[in-house]
């Protein structure tokens, strides 16, 4: 309203000015509630984009491209950086029976100049390098002979031994240590072949790398299923997950873990264990019992699978077995319940 329309009002009487009053507050009221609202609303939001799985019940692969940097939960210890004392350490020993020795003798004497022979020898200190050989492949040529019996005159050739089917070739050894620095180091395709190139001479492109750890992994298909069939009958099974970036996008490693074995899959295979399984698929926090529709057997902390490092990183509130928010489960220093499962995430 604008001052003249406020004066013509107020000219009206006490009745006009208590109704245009009456009229603001309804209005203020309701603005006031609606702002309410949506402060809430704001804040609820807030507050579900800024949890994670270190701060809620959520697992780490709804964390997404922008996962937290992680924290360590260790306390100060009060000791000194180092080993401690009693500790066996790993100094490096005097080999009895060296590889080589190489002698150093004075040719002539530091003083007069007169020359020195062995004979004139005395005393020996002694020290020792530990070094690589010089790294180099070794070369082993097969040769298959055709001898003619003499009886019937007819030839015979020998067979060449497994695996050793081009005129030249990388032995074994060269391909496992492909796939160990590939599989088991972690390194990139690139980045392997270089290494061997740069060590060793191999001449290995990152495609011929692939191939070799295609041809591993069919060599290992027998054990692989055993394990997943070991693995889909047992009653009891622990699932966790692990971030790894592959071309610029997040994929998700999960586990699967049993009594004594032990299978890295994709999503795929978790339900197909949980649902041919059957006992329980246990994971590793109880919101995600929530989430896949809780377990079979509902029961005390025996019968269920917790991880200890799962709940130390929860927040300072816990969450029970269906999700309800509960007092601190363990403050600052505490050791976690073991509560039916004994490893880390």
């Amino acid at each position: 309203m604008t001052p003249d329309q406020i004066r013509q009002v107020y000219d009206t009487g006490p009745e006009a000015v208590v109704a245009l009053v009456t009229r603001l507050l309804d209005t203020a009221t309701r603005q006031s509630e609606q702002i309410a609202l949506l402060t809430a609303r704001v804040q609820a939001l807030e507050s579900q984009l800024a949890k994670d799985s270190h701060n809620s019940g959520k697992p780490p692969s709804s964390d997404g491209l922008t996962k937290p940097a992680p924290k360590s939960l260790r306390q100060k210890s009060g000791r000194r950086p180092g080993g401690q004392p009693g500790h066996p350490g790993a100094t490096l020993g005097w080999a009895e029976t060296p590889d080589r020795v190489i002698e150093h003798r004075p040719e002539r004497c530091a003083s007069c100049g007169e020359p020195l022979t062995p004979a004139a020898t005395v005393s020996v200190e002694r020290r020792q390098v530990h070094d690589l050989p010089p790294l180099r492949l070794l070369v082993t040529e097969h040769q298959a002979h055709t001898c003619v019996c003499p009886a019937c005159r007819q030839p015979t050739e020998a067979l060449f031994p497994l695996g050793v089917d081009a005129p030249v070739q990388y032995g074994a050894q060269v391909q496992a240590l492909g796939v160990y620095l590939t599989c088991y180091q972690l390194l990139p395709f690139a980045r392997s072949a270089r290494l061997l190139h740069d060590l060793l001479g191999v001449c290995l492109g990152p495609g011929t790398l692939s191939a070799v750890q295609r041809r591993c992994s069919d060599h290992l298909g027998p054990v692989t299923e055993q394990i997943k069939a070991a693995l889909t009958c047992a009653s009891l099974a622990h699932f966790d997950e692990t971030g790894a970036r592959i071309g610029g996008r997040l994929h998700w490693l999960r586990v699967l873990l049993g009594s004594c074995r032990v299978h890295a899959a994709d999503d795929l295979l978790r339900r197909s264990c949980q649902a041919r399984a059957g006992g329980d698929g246990r994971h590793r926090h109880p919101a995600a019992l929530r989430r896949q529709g809780g377990p079979r057997r509902v029961g005390l902390l025996p019968e269920l699978s917790l991880c200890p490092r799962a709940v130390q990183r929860a927040p300072p509130a816990r969450i029970d077995l269906f999700g309800r928010r509960r007092r601190p489960l363990v403050g600052a220093g505490d050791e976690a319940p073991a509560a039916g499962h004994q490893g880390g995430c």
